[in-house]
């Protein structure tokens, strides 16, 4: 199947993602944090998401995105559906690897940074997103950050899910 280069209705996703210098780390508990259950649909590019702040459950999310492949290491265009809690619901019975992780914002220099903690292992990751290509290649990155990894698939979300 020949996907078009930006399908129908789609935006493109372009972000970088870095794993952490962990020493240099900000304190986490001084940043807003999400907490962010990911389905990833067996046999699709389908992902059913509910997230939250922490503490905060009225500001609870629900949505269906769907992924078509990159177009280049940092970019892959998506589109998004927000569902109500019942819709949500009805997805939860399909066969699903999970992920379950709490997202932390750093805005840093005109760009918010994004601290993965994922639950059940020891990894974190660094993400961005930006507007442009051209954009990301001259982010100013913060001093946590450190080997890039965005165009490793072992650390996409979809790869780390069980």
């Amino acid at each position: 199947m020949n996907i078009p280069k930006e399908p129908k209705y789609s935006r493109p996703e372009i972000e970088r993602r870095w794993l952490p210098i962990v020493e240099k780390l900000p304190n986490l508990d001084t940043l807003e944090a999400w907490y962010i259950q990911d389905n990833y649909l067996q046999d699709s590019r389908l992902r059913l998401r509910k997230m939250y702040v922490i503490g905060d459950e009225s500001t609870m999310r629900y949505k269906i995105c769907k992924k078509y492949g990159k177009t280049s290491d940092i970019s892959e265009p998506i589109a998004n559906i927000y569902l109500t809690k019942d819709e949500y619901e009805k997805f939860t019975s399909l066969d699903a690897r999970i992920l379950v992780k709490r997202k932390y914002n750093f805005p840093y220099k005109g760009n918010k940074f994004v601290i993965s903690v994922f639950e059940g292992s020891e990894l974190i990751t660094v993400e961005a997103e930006f507007e442009s290509e051209e954009q990301a290649a001259s982010a100013e990155i913060p001093d946590f950050v450190g080997r890039e990894v965005s165009a490793d698939r072992e650390y996409e979300s979809a790869t780390i899910a069980v």
